[in-house]
């Protein structure tokens, strides 16, 4: 299961690729890097110990 943030993206590049095809898609990546670099993805759990 992804994090909600990274649904959201995807979710942003679907509806642009539906909308437009793939120039919906090249028109959408400057926002999707800009939530990208403001809200990154979860990698790794904070409190789960490893092992």
């Amino acid at each position: 299961m992804s994090c909600t943030p990274c649904q959201r993206r995807r979710q942003m590049l679907a509806e642009a690729k539906e909308k437009a095809g793939a120039k919906g898609v090249l028109k959408i990546i400057p926002a999707v890097v800009k939530d990208t670099v403001k809200n990154p993805p979860q990698l790794v759990r904070k409190g789960k110990p490893n092992g």
